[in-house]
Parts: structure tokens; sequence; C-alpha cells
């Protein structure tokens, strides 16, 4: 009596095939089905690609080498009303991806690279027991929400909308005008030029969002959506 003998050579061409990169996903579930036992659930099972992505926890920080920074004004989409702003652009231009504060170090500078004295300030209003002095009755300012960490891939970009008042509307107010910013990781420094002027009542001052994946801006009142690819030149 013949026994038949499995079909162990035409799975190992199949299996070279498909390390050798020379079929394609398209026809791998046709010629899996040709291997007896395998169902065309499994055969289609084993045509899709198998890809892995690092939880953040497996990712290290990111090193300033890395990483390029940059600001966008929108074509002015954040001046008017005696405010201004732009978007703060951080890209993985390395081959792996890391990890990112989301509230990053910022130091504006003038042109002789002299730190300014700017501080970064939160409009987050909450309810209070014992509001501050100077503040609402029933409300107190919060300061930046605890330092988070945001992962970034290799070729993707972090933005954060960063605005201010730009225009001396206070008494006694005091403005400057910044034209370096710096971004501070692991004692490296980043650094782009920028054109500002910030105000505020006993010094100048600014809002950020935090760090997040590139949306592509829009001025309404309608939540970015993500796209495929920045409407910005990369």
């Amino acid at each position: 009596m013949a026994h038949h003998q499995p079909q162990q050579p035409l799975k190992a061409s199949i299996t070279y095939m498909v390390h050798s990169k020379t079929i394609t996903n398209r026809l791998l579930p046709a010629l899996l089905l040709l291997i007896p036992g395998v169902s065309l659930a499994q055969a289609q099972n084993q045509a899709q690609p198998q890809t892995t992505t690092p939880t953040a926890a497996a990712l290290k920080p990111c090193d300033a080498k890395q990483l390029s920074l940059s600001v966008d004004s929108e074509a002015g989409e954040f001046n008017g009303m005696s405010h201004g702003g732009f978007l703060l652009v951080l890209r993985n231009i390395g081959p792996t991806a890391c990890l990112l504060s989301a509230y990053p170090n910022l130091t504006f500078s003038d042109t002789e690279h002299h730190p300014l004295d700017i501080v970064r300030e939160n409009t987050a209003i909450a309810p209070a027991a014992h509001p501050d002095p100077g503040t609402r009755p029933d409300a107190v300012v919060h300061p930046a929400p605890a330092v988070a960490t945001v992962p970034v891939a290799p070729g993707a970009e972090l933005t954060s909308t960063m605005r201010w008042v730009s225009g001396d509307v206070f008494d006694h107010g005091v403005c400057v005008n910044p034209t370096i910013l710096t971004m501070t990781l692991n004692k490296t420094e980043l650094v782009t030029p920028i054109t500002a002027t910030l105000c505020g009542k006993s010094k100048p001052s600014y809002n950020m969002t935090k760090l997040a994946p590139d949306p592509v801006y829009t001025p309404t009142s309608v939540a970015p959506q993500l796209s495929q690819q920045s409407k910005r030149e990369k």
C-alpha cells in the first residue's frame, strides 16, 4: 500500500518565495491553498503583512540629534486683534521611534542669545474653594498639566499651538521681541529663528498645547483631523 507523502517541498518553495519577496501578498493566498490542510481563512490570515509597533514603554527618550525644530506661522493665521502665535514643529529625522516630553523646555532669546523673562501659562479655569487673590471669586488659574511623554515615529512630526498677546494693551505692560527659540533636551539645545512680539501685564507670557501628532491646522471650531500627509511642505 502506497503511503501519501506530505507536500513538504511545495510548502518549502512557497515559504522561500514569501521570504525572498518574489511573490506579492495578492498572490499568496492562492498559493497557500495548494498546501493540503490549509483553509481559505488561514491562507488569508497568513497573507496579511506582519508588522509590530513598539509600545511607549519600550521606547527610549529622543536624542537631540534625531530631531529638527522649526515654527510655522500658518500664513499669519494666528495673528490679529493684538494676539500672535505659531505652530511649534518637532520632526523625527532619525531611524527609530522615541519619546518626547509633551511640554518641552523652551527658552526665548534676543539676537545676542540672552534669555528673556517669558513665562508659560495655562488658561484652564476650574472651581476652587479658596481662590487666589486677583482672580475670579469662583476660579483659579492652574499651572500646566503634569509632564507626559509623546511617541514620535521616524519621519513623523509633533506640533504644538503656541499663542500670546502681541499688542501693548496693558497699563504699565511689558513687551519683548525674541528672535531665537531654543528647546533644551538632555542638556543639548535645538535652536530655530523666530519673529515675534510677546507682551504681558507684569512679564510677557504665552500658552501652548501639548505636543501631538501633526494635524492639518484649521482655524474653525471643528477639531482638526489627522491627514495622511501634512499640507505643509515637509
